[in-house]
């Protein structure tokens, strides 16, 4: 299988908020293995620009530790799995947790 993650980053690691994040990890997964990861700064925050602009990059997974229910909505219409509440560490870390089932998601920080 091919995966497209992609992580909203601040200093490094997932950031609280994510429409928030001025940058993104990008990490391209097949067959359980990592095939490439970069890094691209985040285009402006509006309503809906994030969804869309993550659905044209072919992102099949987004890493938060806060996200609104509109951004979750509207990545969900683009086929986006959303996996929100991941603790603050750094984007390989959260992949490989993840590909070896041991990422355990929290409480969703965002409030609105």
């Amino acid at each position: 299988m091919k995966y497209t993650f992609a992580i909203p980053l601040k200093e490094g690691i997932v950031s609280d908020h994510f429409g928030q994040a001025k940058e993104f990890c990008f990490i391209e997964v097949t067959d359980r293995k990592v095939i490439s990861q970069n890094f691209l700064p985040s285009p402006r925050h509006d309503h809906g620009v994030l969804p869309k602009w993550l659905s044209e990059l072919k992102v099949t997974h987004v890493f938060a530790n806060g996200i609104g229910q509109k951004a979750i909505d509207l990545m969900t219409e683009n086929k986006i799995e959303v996996i929100w509440g991941v603790p603050p560490d750094k984007p390989e870390v959260l992949v490989k947790a993840y590909l070896d089932s041991q990422l355990v998601p929290g409480v969703n920080l965002c409030d609105h």
